[in-house]
């Protein structure tokens, strides 16, 4: 399976859906994609919760790893902050402040 399209189903249901809870091997990679988040996992994450309907007119910007959490900030196509979010290392969970 496509790794983007793994990752998104990870993050969709977490759990494994093999019998007797037993992880496959995708299912432990995509685990440790998650546990040592990276920036390109990041960016999944938010472009996942930000929606593909919003990224089209608008785009990413200021992507930064700072400690549990990676910040970024959405700007729209005259450069002006619309928002910025924190994305959890741990979790996936991305809040918006």
């Amino acid at each position: 399976m496509n790794p983007k399209k793994r990752i998104m189903q990870f993050l969709n249901d977490p759990k494994c859906s093999h019998p007797d809870d037993k992880s496959c091997d995708d299912c432990q990679k995509v685990r440790r994609i998650m546990d040592g988040m990276s920036m390109g996992t990041a960016a999944l994450v938010i472009d996942q919760a930000v929606g593909e309907k919003h990224m089209a007119n608008y785009a990413i910007k200021d992507l930064d790893n700072v400690g549990r959490y990676f910040t970024a900030s959405i700007v729209g196509h005259d450069g002006l902050i619309i928002q910025k979010l924190l994305v959890d290392k741990q979790t996936g969970d991305v809040r918006f402040v």
